[in-house]
């Protein structure tokens, strides 16, 4: 894990990353809630795959009218992915038990386009 926070700050140094591409990436190999993930982001650090980094990394993927779209990519805050769909999800059932308050029986369907 040192080796490659390293690898990170070098590559930030080298003009290879973005700074804020660096922070995300580095919240993915450093958060609990980000651990399946931390196999696949050593892979790329250790693989010098900066581009891909920068590209999946260097912002969080915005919500627009018709929600998130973006490039799919098995990892990153800016790609769509097993986790930015999680999140996507998460935040609108948590949205939504907010907005009805307490009601039961809130239902919910997911839909999505080629």
């Amino acid at each position: 894990m040192k080796k490659s926070l390293e690898a990170i700050k070098s590559a930030v140094s080298a003009g290879k990353l973005s700074q804020t591409a660096a922070e995300n990436v580095t919240a993915w190999l450093t958060e609990e809630r980000y651990a399946e993930y931390q196999g696949t982001v050593i892979e790329h650090i250790e693989g010098e795959m900066w581009q891909p980094l920068d590209d999946a990394f260097w912002t969080i993927i915005p919500f627009g009218t018709g929600g998130r779209r973006g490039r799919m990519y098995p990892i990153g805050s800016n790609a769509i992915n097993d986790r930015t769909i999680g999140e996507s999800a998460q935040g609108l059932a948590d949205y939504v038990v907010d907005y009805w308050g307490g009601k039961k029986n809130l239902s919910c369907a997911i839909a999505y386009d080629t």
